[in-house]
């Protein structure tokens, strides 16, 4: 696995002022402080390793790839960032960010409030396309279980059997279960008469494109996010993913 990518500046300053208008954030608190993962990452850097030999995600090599942080965000979404300051802290952490955690009493929860193109409302009834491919309700709230794979050709998450079955040139170990809980909160109608929803969502895993794939998938692509099938004239108005 490669390691993360950065733009190689010698210091903060010059990261945040430098040509890109979009940085890593491991990187700016790599360079930024001087708590212990931060500082460990520095030192990782400077060994040249081009490839990460370890990805579980919760030992102290792991935490010095990234500058201690626990969780990531998608580029055009907002939403907090922790870093785990201590190699010890960073293995709790993530430990408590893991999905079975999540459903258990006490668990670290994470929520985000999303607007959504479309009326959205609670499900009535189960659909269920295939064994990897559920929309229905639980506890009031809509729940959205339908397995994804991430495609880097497209660039954007895809569904894994969305009722054809899977596609057989693909390995098994790319399915990842993924879990939403959604909730509409608010209504708005635009200049054109076309409805948006504001809707609170839960999710317990944490993949790549979750809350924007999922909501596609039932219908409610998020505003600004042509990549998930919102038209591109959102952009007019949206200029990034409305999450």
């Amino acid at each position: 696995q490669s390691v993360p990518p950065r733009q190689g500046a010698k210091s903060a300053s010059q990261l945040l002022n430098g040509e890109k208008g979009e940085i890593q954030i491991h990187e700016y608190l790599a360079l930024k402080f001087h708590y212990e993962t931060a500082v460990g990452t520095r030192e990782w850097w400077a060994t040249g390793e081009e490839q990460i030999s370890c990805w579980c995600g919760k030992c102290p090599y792991c935490s010095c790839t990234q500058s201690g942080c626990c969780n990531r965000l998608d580029k055009e979404t907002s939403g907090v960032m922790v870093a785990a300051k201590t190699k010890q802290g960073f293995g709790e952490i993530r430990s408590q960010f893991a999905s079975e955690h999540s459903l258990e009493t006490g668990g670290t929860e994470k929520y985000y409030f999303a607007l959504c193109h479309g009326n959205v409302q609670i499900p009535t009834e189960v659909e269920e396309k295939s064994a990897s491919w559920k929309h229905g309700i639980t506890d009031g709230r809509g729940r959205v279980e339908v397995v994804m794979r991430y495609c880097k050709e497209a660039r954007r998450s895809l569904a894994w059997d969305s009722g054809d079955g899977p596609n057989p040139d693909i390995p098994s170990n790319q399915a990842q279960h993924a879990l939403t809980f959604y909730e509409p909160v608010a209504w708005f109608t635009g200049p054109k008469k076309e409805i948006y929803t504001l809707v609170h969502v839960q999710i317990i895993t944490g993949r790549t494109h979750q809350i924007r794939f999922h909501l596609a998938e039932v219908g409610h692509p998020l505003a600004g996010d042509p990549t998930y099938g919102a038209p591109h004239s959102d952009r007019k108005w949206c200029g990034r993913v409305f999450l």
